[in-house]
């Protein structure tokens, strides 16, 4: 934490575990993939294999709810990029 108070901001892939990473970003590319070619029923596989695999993480406590929360949005969002 900063003298200010305020949290830098991490990247995605240090909110997750490394070993769980690259399934993380496949799963991204999946979606986003999909969305872009408007494959509705692949894009919608993706997103709730996403959303199940962010559930499980946090569940097992892996994750904080801000990172869950923010593992969220990229799915609902598949353009946003960071």
């Amino acid at each position: 934490m900063t003298k200010s108070g305020i949290e830098p901001q991490r990247s995605l892939e240090e909110l997750l575990p490394e070993k769980l990473r690259e399934g993380w970003l496949r799963t991204l590319a999946d979606r986003r993939e999909a969305y872009r070619t408007k494959d509705e029923k692949k894009a919608e596989a993706a997103f709730q294999y996403g959303l199940g695999f962010v559930h499980a993480l946090y569940q097992a406590e892996l994750v904080s709810a801000g990172a869950r929360d923010d593992l969220r949005e990229l799915l609902i969002s598949p353009d946003i990029r960071r």
